[in-house]
């Protein structure tokens, strides 16, 4: 199912920023690209409304203090929406303790089932 395949290619990205820093590699920037392409495509297959849908960063922060945490959110976010993803999927629960290292983000795809029709 197309809902199983945006969560499951989106678990799989991680996005890396400079140590210590909000700054994004060229690298990640591309990944973010990515994110965003691969987010709108599989959205339009689906035809998701934008309730069904909840990102949810996942970020491992040891020794980084919460506000870059929050600031490479921010950037994430910014990115993303700017790339057509819309804002209203963003979960503001985040903090997921789960990224794969301290200077990567993650991502958490959450698809509500709509509520039935009467």
């Amino acid at each position: 199912e197309v809902h199983q395949e945006l969560q499951k290619g989106l678990e799989k990205i991680h996005i890396e920023f400079v140590p210590a820093s909000t700054i994004l590699p060229e690298a990640s920037k591309l990944r973010l690209q990515s994110v965003a392409s691969e987010m709108n495509l599989l959205a339009r297959e689906a035809r998701l409304k934008q309730q069904e849908v909840r990102v949810q960063f996942c970020a491992s922060h040891p020794g980084v203090d919460a506000g870059t945490v929050e600031n490479r959110g921010e950037i994430i976010r910014r990115d993303l929406t700017r790339q057509g993803v819309p804002a209203s999927w963003f979960d503001p629960a985040q903090g997921v303790l789960d990224a794969p290292g301290p200077h990567v983000i993650a991502f958490r795809i959450n698809l509500e089932t709509p509520s039935a029709e009467p």
